[in-house]
């Protein structure tokens, strides 16, 4: 991670002399201007290194010294730079201006912010960001300049209009329409996201900033703002009543809308889910005539009772909701998926037998099969608790390419499992089964897990046949996919690669983000290049993230962009820590990636610490027994200590388990659980046990660490040549 007590960071020897002249002018020279000071360099040349002086202040704290050079930046820097430095000054000026809202009392500020941030925007008739225009009418709002809002829907939307600010300047805009011409329809649209989703996040920071909003003026418009501000603030439950009464009284005007769908599921939870439910059903008749919204109201009422465990009863509703979208004229087709969705996993529940005979319906049915992974997992789940091998193995043999590789590859091992057991008579289908699961793409974790165990089953790579790369993610096609050039976006491009050359990876990531969601799909070379940047500066998990998305979408080329994705950080402590604590090295670098992916001050959902994810209260322990001094929260931060006491602990969980997957189990789900679902399992071989853990997210941590040991046994494999590829043995001794 970068290192805040250095100023500056330059990589490029202009940079380093310009602003080693810039500083030293400054000193000597106080009167004398960056003009004068530097007189031999060109303006743009002279813009372009102050913009990333810029940067380099900002990341320091450093924020009037940052303003300064924003400023001096968007008046000389190339169109590009100077461009990227008014949005960034934009932000600072937004920032402050969110502040003195919230403090109360200080419109004068706010209006001296709001006209720097105009006039940031008068000189970009040629070039405009509607970033720059969002923060602008944000803004207004909270000053109640409503009819300065209006004014600017005319303005062109610029080709790098990304989702997001598109959507916040949509929700500014319906406040003004409503506030000033009462207009409801386009208020009620932009209350909800694009995915659907409530987005109460502008409209609580306008609210809450002291706009003169007049929301209660209509009683249903009120109660969702409410709503919105108490789901921002966590108080859902004190406006929910209020809610309910809002939506009755508006009857068809959001009865079956996407914003009724999305208070639903934020909303509809325990006694609540039962109120929503009454009142769900008392909606129906007025949207009878609008099929559409028929089916998203009867999808409402199916969500609130298959949330209350109401499977038998949210079938029919789910039924009926699919019979009215497919009476629309019109029915988005991942809406539809969702319904059928809903409707497979309420079977599931309720009937795993009827869930089973209606897949090939369903399959019919799949607009993106990778949508229903978890559904049809839990489905075998269901049927390996019931013991059903017969009915697994009917539903093995029937799959064809339809289905997503993660669900396909389990379905066929456990059938050929079954028949190395006994469970199933043997029929010669048990090699055949295995090498489907070898031509499946490997396309995520679930699916590399169960490659690796058919390819040990067969022996594949077990003598002088060499694995590659491309058997653990997609290979990439001999040429560049991207569709678009980097001179499609050429002002965006410059001030990526800039970012890029001048150590700045984390901001060229947000930036090649944003423009992902405008449409644009990035050359190969840019994307590696963008990795390699993060990976450099230490920000490994955001290179680790970015990559396998990119991996599994547009497959990899070659060893070497596999190690972007699996690295080997901090070697001499992890070397260290597993010689002293007997442990592999690769199983542990295994731990490490998918614990923290690297990253020293990370902290869980729960409150994990560190590399190693270390539970404060079990790190104190530990470092007792280790005879260390015991460590705080920000101590778990250096790296060595981390590792140190994760290594200790994970060989205390192996000699207290049979092997090493159950000590990982443990070290994921508590000792004391493993051993009580082991003993419930105990006649179960150690794969097939793995494939019964009840919880989820410890199933899927073991399938990781294999995987993820087995990329590190092959790529590192001339760092310990012995043994064999795959650690399947060594997971699994009791097959």
């Amino acid at each position: 991670m970068p290192n805040k007590k250095y100023l500056f960071r330059r990589n490029s020897l202009l940079f380093f002399l310009l602003l080693f002249f810039i500083l030293w002018t400054s000193a000597l020279y106080p009167s004398r201007d960056i003009e004068t000071a530097s007189v031999r360099l060109s303006d743009e040349t002279k813009g372009d290194a102050l913009f990333f002086v810029a940067m380099d202040q900002l990341r320091c704290g450093e924020q009037t010294n940052a303003e300064n050079f924003f400023i001096k930046a968007s008046n000389l820097a190339s169109p590009e730079f100077r461009r990227e430095a008014r949005y960034r000054l934009g932000l600072l000026y937004f920032d402050q201006a969110q502040k003195a809202s919230a403090a109360g009392g200080n419109g004068e500020q706010v209006h001296i912010l709001l006209h720097k941030l105009v006039s940031l925007s008068a000189g970009e008739k040629i070039d405009p960001d509607l970033r720059l225009r969002t923060m602008i009418n944000e803004t207004r709002a909270s000053l109640g300049l409503w009819m300065e809002i209006l004014a600017s829907a005319e303005q062109e939307l610029p080709l790098d209009a990304d989702p997001a600010s598109s959507q916040r300047l949509a929700l500014t805009l319906a406040l003004a329409r409503y506030e000033t011409e009462r207009e409801t329809s386009s208020l009620l649209q932009a209350f909800v996201s694009n995915d659907g989703e409530l987005t109460g996040e502008g409209l609580a920071s306008i609210i809450n900033g002291g706009g003169s909003l007049h929301l209660s003026r209509d009683r249903e418009i009120h109660a969702i703002a409410d709503l919105l501000l108490a789901l921002n603030g966590g108080s859902r439950k004190e406006v929910l009543s209020t809610f309910l009464i809002a939506i009755r009284d508006a009857g068809a005007e959001i009865a079956g809308t996407p914003l009724y769908l999305s208070a639903v599921r934020n909303c509809g939870y325990g006694s609540d889910a039962g109120l929503l439910f009454d009142h769900t059903l008392e909606l129906l008749p007025f949207v009878e005539p609008f099929p559409e919204r028929k089916a998203a109201l009867l999808e409402a009422a199916g969500f609130l009772a298959r949330r209350a465990g109401q499977y038998d009863d949210a079938l029919p509703l789910f039924d009926e909701a699919v019979d009215s979208a497919a009476e629309a004229a019109s029915f988005d087709s991942l809406h539809m998926q969702r319904i059928v969705w809903y409707r497979f996993d309420s079977l599931v529940h309720a009937d795993p037998h009827r869930a089973a005979s209606a897949i090939p319906q369903l399959l019919g049915n799949m607009v993106d099969p990778r949508y229903f992974d978890d559904t049809l997992g839990a489905l075998l789940d269901e049927l390996l608790r019931q013991s059903e091998w017969p009915l697994i193995d009917t539903i093995a043999r029937s799959l064809g390419r339809d289905l997503p590789a993660a669900s396909a590859s389990r379905y066929y091992y456990l059938a050929a499992r079954g028949r190395q057991l006994a469970l199933l008579p043997e029929d010669g289908m048990q090699e055949t089964l295995f090498r489907r699961i070898l031509d499946l793409p490997p396309s995520g974790t679930t699916a590399r897990y169960y490659r690796i165990l058919a390819a040990s089953a067969l022996e594949r790579f077990s003598g002088e046949e060499e694995a590659d790369y491309a058997f653990f993610y997609p290979a990439a096609e001999g040429r560049d996919e991207a569709t678009q050039e980097e001179s499609s976006f050429p002002c965006c491009m410059r001030v990526i690669r800039g970012l890029l050359d001048h150590g700045f990876s984390l901001e060229a990531e947000k930036e090649l983000s944003r423009l992902e969601s405008c449409g644009f799909l990035p050359p190969r070379s840019l994307i590696i290049d963008t990795v390699k940047g993060l990976s450099h500066e230490g920000h490994h998990l955001e290179a680790i993230r970015r990559f396998d998305r990119f991996a599994n979408e547009r497959g990899i080329s070659g060893n070497e962009e596999l190690r972007i994705l699996y690295p080997r950080p901090f070697r001499a402590y992890v070397h260290e820590v597993t010689e002293r604590e007997g442990l592999e090295e690769n199983l542990f670098y295994a731990l490490v990636r998918e614990e923290s992916h690297f990253t020293p001050d990370i902290y869980s959902r729960v409150g994990a610490v560190g590399l190693s994810q270390l539970m404060p209260s079990t790190a104190r322990d530990v470092a007792g027994r280790m005879g260390l001094k015991i460590p705080s929260n920000e101590d778990l931060h250096d790296p060595r200590l981390n590792l140190s006491i994760g290594a200790w602990y994970l060989a205390h969980l192996a000699g207290r388990t049979d092997n090493i997957s159950e000590a990982l189990f443990a070290y994921n789900g508590g000792l004391t659980r493993v051993r009580r679902w082991r003993s419930s399992n105990s006649d179960l071989p150690d794969d097939l046990f793995a494939e019964t853990i009840p919880f989820a997210e410890t199933q899927y941590y073991g399938r990781k660490l294999l995987v993820s040991t087995s990329i590190y046994r092959y790529l590192y494999r001339a760092d310990s040549p012995e043994g064999p590829l795959w650690p399947v043995d060594t997971f699994f001794p009791k097959r």
